[in-house]
């Protein structure tokens, strides 16, 4: 069952590095609002759609973070920042 408490942080998702293959048939990472895939989705990034260098704040303080990966190609990755941004 979800919380239904309104919330009283917000969680900053930084991605000091960011390099994932290029093309839309590539690498994915989707980011949303909530405690699952069926919440709100704040932003979707491939190495064609860097996330932004402010990165990404939640709406709520709980967020969901999906990485798809297929079998073509390597890339080096990316590594994210999880940055409470309480009251």
């Amino acid at each position: 069952m979800k919380d239904v408490t309104p919330p009283k942080q917000q969680i900053l998702l930084k991605f000091p590095e960011f390099r994932l293959r290029k093309g839309k048939d590539g690498d994915v990472i989707k980011i949303y609002s909530g405690w699952d895939a069926s919440d709100t989705l704040l932003a979707e990034f491939n190495g064609d759609n860097p996330p932004p260098i402010e990165g990404v704040a939640s709406a709520t303080f709980v967020v969901y973070l999906v990485f798809i990966s297929d079998e073509h190609g390597q890339s080096q990755g990316f590594r994210g920042l999880f940055l409470n941004q309480g009251e």
